[in-house]
């Protein structure tokens, strides 16, 4: 049934959830830490939210860290700085984040 609304374009059905889903873009890693990261995005993310960060694609376990905002501020023009604290990270993900620290320290990522 097709709303009377000229503003809305639906032809379907749509079901309104509350669930995560996961999107992808671009965003830059300002620093990292063994207990978080400053990440750059050009949109605001409110603290409290959970997320996924792509860290490193070489390493699998560095694919899909999970974290939780704590804080994003406005920083350059049209760029937020979001602050996050990783999340209930694995044993296996916490070394390989260690590696992967120890590695930039020493410039030997690609």
């Amino acid at each position: 049934m097709k709303n009377s609304n000229a503003t809305d374009r639906r032809t379907t059905y749509r079901h309104h959830c509350n669930s995560v889903c996961q999107v992808g873009l671009n965003a830059v890693l300002r620093d990292l830490s063994l207990g978080g990261a400053a990440v750059e995005l050009p949109f605001c993310v409110p603290p409290g939210e959970r997320i996924l960060l792509r860290i490193y694609d070489n390493d699998p376990k560095l694919r899909s860290v999970s974290a939780e905002v704590l804080s994003t501020s406005g920083g350059r023009v049209h760029a937020y700085c979001m602050h996050v604290r990783f999340y209930k990270l694995q044993p296996d993900v916490e070394k390989a984040l260690q590696r992967y620290l120890l590695a930039l320290q020493a410039n030997r990522v690609a």
